[in-house]
């Protein structure tokens, strides 16, 4: 195994597109029963339909992890301006996050919420690689290793020297949406477009971030316990990660021109795995004040996400 050392520095981007847009100009024409809003609640409530109060502030939590990928890697090894790429060979890489947010809403239009938020974040980044010593030497121009049979052989050329980037950040995290819903009856679908800019302290780190969800669901008749809604949907993320790092691999190889330790100054992207999680959830109006909502998702993000509202205003 090798030493690992090295101060961390990440810049993180995640980039994403409006593939709702479509679907926002149609349901933004439409007449819906599914909220009321500022302008266009007295109408509503005309034609007798169940308007919720028009402003909201609550607590979102979130914690989950994704698989990345890992690519358009470059490498310089102790200063050398030879690309040195071909060795390090990429494994498994992993995001682990916790997430407390204090959000505020309004229901601008009978089909159009509008949303804010900021709060902290804990992250966790994981990613595999391993070095082969022969490569090591070749890349180096030493024909220490060129020989498998050489009784002179040193025993670093037949190594394999693992390593673990591994980064730890807290983060401010701030944002807002959109949230455009249509209902029929009992059924209802809702899209929401999502925006997210992190910034990590005490580290050069910046993340960006856009989600588009749809959710279709259904929902109870109101009732002295409140009104239930269950639904599930996907949300679609297209987002990358890019880390320049430096790590340290200690070979014991002192001989010919490999120089011991290595040190590796690269930059990775990383990108999901999946561009789409899969979700499913309930909406619980406890009141006409206060709202619990939990969700869980799965495929290129897993975890939980849960917020608990109370609404307000005339």
């Amino acid at each position: 195994m090798n030493a690992i050392n090295g101060e961390s520095q990440g810049v993180a981007r995640h980039r994403g597109r409006s593939i709702g847009l479509a679907a926002v100009l149609l349901l933004a024409a439409v007449d819906a029963d599914a909220a009321g809003a500022l302008f266009g609640r007295a109408l509503a409530e005309q034609r007798g339909q169940i308007t919720p109060l028009p402003w909201g502030v609550g607590l979102v939590y979130m914690d989950g992890r994704q698989d990345l990928q890992l690519d358009n890697l470059s490498v310089q090894a102790n200063g050398n301006t030879a690309d040195a790429t071909s060795l390090v060979h990429l494994g498994a890489s992993e995001l682990k996050s916790s997430t407390l947010l204090l959000k505020a809403d309004v229901w601008l239009l009978p089909v159009l919420n509008l949303f804010a938020f900021a709060g902290q974040s804990s992250n966790d980044l994981t990613a595999d690689f391993h070095v082969e010593g022969d490569e090591v030497a070749a890349y180096y121009g030493s024909t220490a290793c060129s020989d498998p049979a050489s009784p002179d052989r040193p025993a670093f050329c037949d190594r394999r020297f693992d390593g673990r980037i591994q980064r730890q950040s807290d983060a401010t995290n701030y944002g807002g949406g959109a949230l455009l819903a249509y209902a029929a009856g009992p059924w209802f679908a809702t899209l929401s477009l999502v925006y997210l800019d992190s910034q990590a302290r005490d580290q050069d780190t910046d993340v960006q971030a856009f989600t588009a969800t749809p959710r279709l669901g259904w929902r109870s008749a109101p009732s002295p316990s409140g009104r239930l809604a269950l639904y599930a949907g996907a949300s679609f993320v297209d987002s990358q990660v890019e880390l320049r790092n430096q790590q340290q691999i200690d070979i014991n190889a002192p001989r010919d021109n490999v120089p011991d330790p290595i040190v590796l100054d690269y930059s990775v992207a990383q990108t999901n795995e999946d561009d789409w999680s899969y979700l499913a959830g309930f909406n619980w109006d406890i009141s006409t004040r206060w709202t619990l909502q939990a969700e869980y998702a799965v495929g290129a993000r897993v975890g939980l996400t849960s917020s608990l509202v109370w609404r307000f205003g005339d």
